[in-house]
């Protein structure tokens, strides 16, 4: 993992590969993603990778963050504010306990809003308040005067209702990803 030049993680008897589909027969079994592997073979320090993103929302070709495998992100993080436990860890899922951004109703989903007032949105997480800023959680907008709130809620038939706060979240607050704890934890982004 990592660009050439500069510091890579190297991860000995790992065949990389994506599958569109797996037969029946594979159910059973063991396919580790490569960074569990690397885990797992010891190639780490700790079981856990912090990520760090720019603030910006696109562009090819520009410096969009960080990986750090196996520390926590000394140089583009702060100190870290807490851990919070996950209530599963298929997609690193964790308890949200409230969500508000002014006065937005969060049932309708996409919100086009005028660009000029900056809402703040605010998550409380494990009894702790979480306030993610205008220029993480806003996306330019192709019609001129509009942008878009990169938040959203995720229903589905399966699973109560959730939030994937993604990127706009982790802008404001750097992510560490605790494997073996199964646990993630939020410091702040030190960008300006």
């Amino acid at each position: 993992f990592g660009e050439p030049g500069t510091k890579q993680l190297v991860v000995p008897s790992t065949t990389f590969g994506q599958a569109e589909e797996i037969a029946d027969f594979f159910a059973d079994d063991p396919i580790d993603a490569p960074l569990v592997n690397a885990i797992n073979l010891g190639v780490l320090t700790s079981p856990i990778f912090t990520v760090f993103l720019m603030h910006q929302f696109d562009g090819e070709g520009v410096y969009g963050g960080v990986f750090t495998y196996g520390d926590l992100d000394k140089t583009n993080c702060g100190d870290l504010i807490a851990y919070q436990a996950l209530s599963s860890a298929t997609y690193w899922e964790y308890k949200l306990d409230y969500v508000s951004a002014g006065g937005f109703d969060t049932k309708l989903g996409l919100y086009a809003i005028s660009g000029r007032p900056r809402p703040v949105c605010r998550h409380l997480i494990g009894g702790i308040v979480y306030d993610i800023q205008k220029n993480n959680m806003i996306v330019p907008s192709d019609q001129p005067g509009n942008c878009w709130l990169a938040l959203f809620p995720f229903d589905s038939l399966f699973v109560p209702p959730q939030w994937i706060l993604g990127d706009p979240f982790i802008r404001q607050y750097c992510h560490t990803f605790d494997y073996g704890r199964q646990r993630i934890g939020f410091s702040p982004s030190l960008q300006k």
